[in-house]
């Protein structure tokens, strides 16, 4: 019983928030929610997630989720603000340890929210534990300037606070700091509250501390900054092939899986075998680098089929697929941005490609399972990947099965998405009825083709290359530099 209470006490604080109350009348997320509404919408929640969430209790065992969905539920009382709620389904959310699992504010919220000046203004980002201006239109604050306290809180700890709103596949880790720091502001806003100023302790690049004031911006102007940041990996082209025929090195940039349109989809095909085909026929470049860094993954069907122009040997898309639903549950409680026709996929695909083991789980049947085999234009040079901490889905696994089936060195750091298993194929999307609330999670769960042990980790490189406070100064590319320096050299 004590413990019960002491894992309550520590709940309670860790929702605290440090509103500013001279702005919480312009701040929708602090409006006021009736208990009764959240309380009745909480067990919705924590219904439709214990009945469908595939991967519910693969990190943490049943009696733990338990008691954390008991605790959280205890927290919700008279006066909560539609922040803290949001904050309470978020913190469930990251505990179950699946990176496709999302919350979202209400619409009513959140298109009242963004012309608010009420956000932190500079884009920022984690470099060797540094928080650091990543923007160069501040001449005040340049590029590289170091963040030390915001508030008179420590950047180290508000980093800590923020790594819940960035699940990733497993246990939380230092990856969802990096990830919080690309998207610091909204980050900040939602777990400290709206400010019209901030009082920031900084460093500059000879060592001098001094504290500045600075206004907050709208969510609007802090996403022209964010487009505009100093050090980033660009993903305005979604793929490119580049050819260094100094070096006989290739480069394919690919920053995303995600082609929706069958116009795009045809495009993206015809350029993997355009570009294969060009490798093969020249047969000069023996290697060739991968670029997935801020690829977030997408399309599964294209894991398998760049990595159909790499391995030499045939490969399972996966192991095995299970699903804890034999069709869409809760169907009365689907968001608009799930309609009849997502609706009618995914049931179509649990009727006809899965069965019921056992008593409970839905399993890929073997008849579904597809091999691929090699491409006639199969790349067999030195093939290296660069990841970076977004890293996942698809793009995980893609790395993951390069790496197994076609000796692939990865380089970079740890990636969101892991190497046991992932959830994927389409996400169920629900809304709250009473608080207007969107949550989603994927309604299978796949064991990875040649998985590693379950660790609860993303990716870890074969060479750990992380950005460095003189590399991103410097606006370079230490992973390129690091393979070209490194590694081709060695040849």
């Amino acid at each position: 019983m004590k413990r019960s209470s002491c894992f309550i006490f520590l709940i309670v604080i860790f929702f605290s928030s440090c509103v500013n109350y001279d702005v919480k009348e312009k701040d929708p997320a602090a409006s006021k929610i009736p208990s009764y509404k959240a309380k009745e919408d909480f067990k919705l929640f924590r219904t439709i997630i214990e009945k469908a969430h595939p991967s519910l209790y693969s990190y943490l065992p049943k009696k733990r989720i338990e008691t954390i969905f008991d605790s959280i539920g205890a927290t919700i009382n008279k006066g909560i603000t539609y922040r803290e709620f949001f904050n309470k389904l978020y913190f469930i959310t990251n505990e179950i340890g699946c990176s496709h699992s999302t919350v979202s504010l209400p619409a009513s919220v959140s298109e009242n929210l963004f012309d608010r000046a009420l956000f932190f203004p500079l884009p920022v980002l984690k470099v060797e534990d540094k928080l650091l201006v990543n923007y160069t239109g501040d001449s005040n604050l340049p590029h590289g300037t170091e963040i030390l306290k915001i508030n008179n809180t420590p950047a180290a700890g508000i980093l800590d606070s923020l790594m819940f709103y960035n699940p990733v596949e497993g246990f939380k880790r230092e990856t969802q700091q990096y990830m919080a720091s690309a998207d610091f502001g909204y980050e900040y806003f939602m777990k400290f509250g709206g400010n019209k100023q901030f009082t920031v302790s900084v460093k500059d690049s000879s060592g001098k501390q001094r504290t500045v004031i600075l206004n907050a911006l709208s969510y609007d102007d802090l996403t022209f900054r964010q487009e505009n940041k100093y050090y980033k990996d660009a993903t305005d082209v979604d793929y490119s092939l580049i050819i260094d025929d100094t070096l006989k090195k290739a480069t394919l940039r690919l920053a995303t899986f995600e082609f929706e349109s069958v116009n795009k989809q045809i495009a993206f095909n015809a350029f993997l075998k355009n570009s294969f085909e060009l490798l093969k026929r020249r047969g000069d470049i023996k290697n060739l680098v991968i670029d997935l860094r801020e690829n977030g993954g997408g399309y599964l069907y294209y894991c398998f089929l760049l990595n159909s122009y790499l391995s030499p040997v045939k490969f399972a898309e996966y192991k095995e697929v299970f699903s804890r639903v034999k069709f869409v549950p809760y169907e009365e409680y689907l968001s608009q941005r799930f309609g009849p026709s997502d609706v009618d996929f995914v049931n179509g695909k649990l009727r006809e490609e899965f069965e019921r083991v056992g008593n409970r789980v839905q399993h890929l049947k073997d008849t579904s399972l597809k091999t691929w085999e090699p491409d006639k234009f199969r790349f067999n040079g030195n093939v290296y990947i660069i990841t970076n901490w977004q890293v996942n889905s698809a793009a995980s696994y893609f790395a993951h099965l390069a790496k197994k089936t076609a000796n692939a060195k990865v380089i970079g750091v740890e990636t969101a998405g892991g190497t046991h298993s992932g959830n994927g194929f389409r996400t169920i999307k629900y809304q709250l009825p009473k608080t207007g609330f969107e949550f989603e999670f994927p309604f299978a769960k796949m064991i990875y083709t040649n998985g590693d042990k379950k660790t609860g980790r993303g990716m870890i490189p074969d060479y750990i290359v992380a950005d460095t406070y003189e590399s991103f100064i410097k606006n370079e590319d230490r992973q390129q530099v690091y393979i070209n320096d490194s590694l081709l050299i060695k040849q």
